[in-house]
């Protein structure tokens, strides 16, 4: 069986690096800072509990 995969997977991987590449966005750059974006503060329902009891 290994006989038989094996040369199937060399060529498999060997035609991977001749598939023309496709950008997933049509545009690089979006102008905004997305990183600020994807912090856990700025999602909904992931800001840290108050503490309690803690002026007491």
């Amino acid at each position: 069986m290994f006989q038989y995969a094996v040369p199937i997977m060399i060529a498999a991987f060997v035609l991977t690096w001749l598939l023309k590449e496709v950008p997933l966005r049509g545009r690089t750059h979006s102008g905004t800072d997305t990183s600020r974006e994807l912090t856990a503060g700025s999602a909904p329902g992931t800001a840290e509990p108050d503490s309690i009891g803690a002026g007491t």
